[in-house]
Parts: C-alpha cells; structure tokens; sequence
C-alpha cells in the first residue's frame, strides 16, 4: 500500500488527545498509571495515521516520548492499528518497529467488526480511518485493492455503530472522504450518539471543487438511546496548492509542515 495526500492531511489535522496533568506527572515517576489512553487507525494501511498520532503526541507529551529505551513495560498510550488485509497489517507493523515510538505502537490483522466483538465498550479516546468509500461502482481487478476501496468489507453504518460502542463519553471519530461520501457519513451519523463538531473542505487548488472532507464527530451520551441534539459544527476551508502543479498554499504548510521533509 502507499502512503496517500488524504492520510497525511486527516492524520495532521485531526484531535489529537492529550495525556492529564495527573496522568504525565504521574508517569515521571515509576508508577503504573491505572487509565490508558487508547487510539485507534481503523484500516491502518501503511500505518501513516497511527504513525502521525504518535508523532503528534511524543511532540506534546516529551518527558514521556523522550527517551525509547525508558518506556515502562505499560505504557500509558496505546496506538492500535489494524487492518483484515494481512500484508497491509505486517506492513504497517514493520513501519512501527522502526519508528521512535514502536513501544506505544501496535498492528493487529483483524475487521472492525472482530475489534468491536473483543473489546469492551468505551475504552478508546479517538478512531481515526481514511475508510474505503466506493458503493456499487466497478471494483479493480487486484482484490486487495477493492477491499481497501469498496464499502463492502466496512459499510458507514459499520463504523458509525462501532465506534459508538468502542468510543468513550467524550471521545472523537475522524474521518476523511469524499465530499458527496462525506455528507452521506454525517447525515448517517446523525442518528446516532455522535454528534458532528468540526468540519474542513479540502480544494485541490484553490478556489476549485472541493474534492475531499474532514469530520470530527464527538461520542455524547443521549437519554433513552435518542440521537444526540444537533450541535453546529466548526467549517473550515483548506486548499492544498494555489494553482495546479503550483506550490504549496501556506495553510497546507502549516498542518502538515512537521511531516514533510521538504517543508
């Protein structure tokens, strides 16, 4: 699998959920913290989300990130990738062990639906995933390639409810599709606890379509199972170069500017 612009920019943009007070202080001594803050890269690829998140928190939490080969045996974070694609889940394992932060990173080869079956409800603060979004449109003839496309494997209602169950109160799903995808994910979200807070269009060029979406959605609790009252979300508009094959706009820099080398 490659590394794509869409798990870049949503990996860069994203919340991404800090350490407690409590929790850093009490991680400079030698004691086991009793919470564990837990993300997920749904449909991890290459791992370059799980991979960003990691970045991205080693650079906000550095007395705990600083030193690899003083990682206790429990760390406080865990950054858990997975993918049903065995390579791609061995791809991204291999990328983890590599990096700096390998002790806070895992790849497991397993569907969401098997994740959401093993776990136990509420225990992760964020889901991250640049999902396949190809609904009834002809698939490519390498069958990994459709999988990771097409919603067959990972329907929107498959993650909306899985993430409901996997997120705790308080928790935040990220996503990157599409435009016209993205809406329907939101109006599907809709029903239920996730309520829609944040919100970015993405241009290729600037002031051309807008080809891609980011959404944030946070878990809240709603009486009876009714879906959450509508909040109005944040909007935002970003392009990512200022003509075609022209330089990079200063917005685009500017979120993703600590992941590129030629930035």
């Amino acid at each position: 699998m490659k590394v794509n612009t869409d798990g870049v920019l949503l990996g860069a943009w994203l919340s991404a959920p800090r350490l407690s007070a409590a929790e850093s202080e009490t991680h400079t001594n030698p004691v086991i913290v009793s919470h564990k803050l837990r993300i997920l890269d749904l449909g991890t690829g290459t791992g370059v989300i799980a991979l960003i998140i990691a970045q991205r928190l080693a650079a906000s939490n550095p007395d705990l990130f600083q030193h690899k080969d003083t990682v206790p045996a429990h760390p406080p974070v865990e950054i858990l990738g997975i993918d049903p694609d065995e390579p791609s889940a061995a791809e991204a394992g291999f990328n983890f062990a590599a990096s700096p932060w390998s002790k806070y990173l895992k790849a497991d080869s397993l569907s969401f639906s098997e994740l959401v079956a093993k776990e136990k409800r509420g225990t992760f603060s964020l889901i991250a995933t640049n999902p396949p979004y190809f609904n009834n449109s002809l698939k490519a003839p390498c069958p990994r390639r459709s999988s990771a496309r097409h919603t067959d494997d990972l329907p929107f209602d498959t993650i909306i409810s899985g993430s409901c169950e996997l997120l705790c109160e308080g928790g935040i799903l990220s996503v990157i599709l599409p435009f016209e995808e993205g809406m329907q994910f939101a109006l599907t979200a809709k029903r239920s606890s996730l309520a829609l807070v944040k919100m970015c269009k993405v241009e290729t060029v600037r002031g051309g379509k807008v080809k891609r979406v980011m959404l944030e959605f946070e878990k809240r609790a709603a009486a009876g199972g009714a879906a959450v009252a509508a909040t109005e979300a944040s909007v935002e508009t970003i392009a990512i170069q200022e003509i075609a094959g022209g330089p990079y706009t200063n917005e685009y820099r500017r979120i993703t500017g600590d992941l590129y080398l030629k930035f």
